[in-house]
């Protein structure tokens, strides 16, 4: 093979690469709305009164491999060596969208694409690794990240301060 023809190789892979990833940012914002539609919101923004910006309920936050955690979708550094993204899901908690303070919660989790087709799973940052529980079903899995978001606000702090769910604050 000649090297003309391994550059047309290499053309046609980088392409496919470029393709990969964004769809992979792409189906993040799908997973996204998914959530939003998911919780019901009935207000889907809320105002910051200092900045005069406004912020989604449910947002992506980018966090894999950077010092903070910040509300803005995960771009391509965000993939890990596996081909997996990695980015939160956040969802802002107050008693109203005029009412201080306000509370941002993300759940970490992967994407990836397996046979053609988006998988979701929850990812450990302390392992730095997917959880084996895989789905092709976003619906499903935007239940699963309500559960562990209920599962987290169930906590009594009377009753001791044992491992809980991992979520992080924006």
């Amino acid at each position: 093979m000649e090297y003309n023809e391994l550059v047309e190789l290499w053309k046609k892979q980088r392409e496919q690469y470029q393709l990969w990833e964004v769809r992979l940012t792409f189906s993040a914002e799908d997973l996204r709305k998914k959530m939003e539609t998911a919780l019901n919101i009935s207000v889907n923004e809320w105002v910051n009164h200092e900045t005069n910006e406004k912020n989604r309920y449910v947002e992506l936050v980018d966090f894999y491999g950077k010092n903070k955690a910040e509300r803005k979708p995960p771009k391509a550094d965000s993939i890990t060596p596996n081909g997996e993204l990695v980015f939160g899901v956040s969802v802002t908690f107050d008693h109203g969208p005029n009412s201080y303070p306000k509370v941002n919660l993300y759940i970490p989790v992967a994407m990836r694409f397996n046979q053609n087709n988006i998988e979701y799973a929850r990812f450990n940052t302390e392992n730095d690794c997917a959880e084996q529980e895989w789905t092709t079903d976003s619906e499903e899995f935007c239940k699963r990240l309500i559960k562990q978001y209920a599962d987290y606000f169930d906590h009594d702090p009377h009753s001791g301060f044992g491992r809980k769910t991992q979520i992080g604050f924006v």
